[in-house]
């Protein structure tokens, strides 16, 4: 078993879209948009994980990783926070090595 930790930086690429009705507080009327924010946005990352040695070259590995991230939303989206891109995510896999 081979443990490790690690921790990095990076950009994450978004594309938010909403589509539908909407209030218009000023008028109260009722109207179908589409509101879109497409870009890039920087992070950082940790992780840990193992790869374990399951026969001679051939690893099974698992591997979690926490990502912090937010973005600025464009002119379409007045008065929003901004996005919040943060997560984890837990992967696995096998590996060969040569």
């Amino acid at each position: 078993v081979t443990p490790y930790v690690g921790a990095g930086g990076g950009a994450v690429k978004y594309d938010f879209q909403q589509h539908g009705s909407f209030v218009d507080f000023e008028t109260r009327r009722l109207f179908n948009d589409s509101f879109d924010s497409v870009g890039w946005a920087p992070s950082a990352h940790a992780l840990a994980g193992a790869d374990v040695r399951i026969y001679r070259k051939l690893y099974l590995t698992m591997e979690g990783r926490y990502t912090w991230s937010k973005a600025t939303l464009s002119e379409d989206f007045v008065d929003f926070a901004p996005l919040d891109l943060a997560g984890f995510r837990l992967g696995g896999g096998v590996r060969v090595a040569f």
